[in-house]
């Protein structure tokens, strides 16, 4: 659809989609192609949004077919078939990122304005296939995945499972709702947990009250 589209090598396409399949879907596209994706979280205000779009000029847009973007809320997406993703085109001029640029993050902006960071698709390829062997994942594995879409950790997670063939659990609540992600762990019997310590922390700090209403 990129491609049908109008997308060439390079150019910049928009990701704003929660953790799941309209996700990791996206990731595989913009790879497949060479495009280079800018992750959006869809939390973001308008305003975020607004300064991202200006600051990165994406020509294409890729999310939910169902929603829109808070910045252009009359402005609907083209649904992909019946893939649930949706794509928009944008009218504007833009140099093309370099070749095996793979994605533009921007930085959390806890200490200052977020600042756009290219990441080569060599960077993802060897994180990937480095986390792989070292997690010794394999198509059995299942994961959940709840860190907000923007981080490059999403899509470290989501494509690292990707290339052993193993599942991941979207959680879209992510640790805002320590106890989902409990639950989601102790129902779907999900065999592996990836984090940093504060998450752990958390769920270590709800774990004796989450478990005691299990009991209960």
């Amino acid at each position: 659809a990129l491609k049908r589209a109008g997308a060439h090598p390079g150019d910049r396409v928009e990701l704003c989609c929660d953790v799941g399949f309209a996700f990791t879907v996206s990731l595989l596209a913009v790879v497949a192609a060479e495009t280079t994706g800018i992750l959006l979280a869809p939390s973001s205000t308008a305003a975020e949004c607004e300064r991202l779009r200006m600051l990165s000029t994406p020509r294409f847009t890729l999310l939910p077919a169902n929603r829109t973007m808070p910045h252009e809320p009359f402005r609907v997406p083209t649904a992909i078939g019946q893939t649930g993703i949706g794509l928009i085109t944008h009218m504007v001029e833009s140099e093309p990122c370099e070749p095996g640029d793979a994605r533009l993050i921007y930085t959390s902006g806890t200490s200052a304005t977020p600042k756009g960071v290219i990441l080569t698709r060599q960077n993802f390829d060897t994180n990937i296939r480095g986390v792989n062997v070292y997690l010794q994942l394999s198509p059995e594995d299942r994961s959940p995945v709840f860190t907000p879409t923007a981080y490059a950790y999403a899509v470290s997670q989501a494509l690292t499972h990707a290339l052993a063939g193993a599942a991941v659990y979207p959680i879209p609540e992510g640790m805002s709702h320590p106890h989902t992600v409990l639950r989601v762990i102790a129902q779907a019997r999900l065999t592996g947990l990836a984090a940093n310590p504060t998450v752990f922390k958390a769920m270590l700090e709800n774990a004796a009250s989450f478990f005691g209403a299990q009991m209960t």
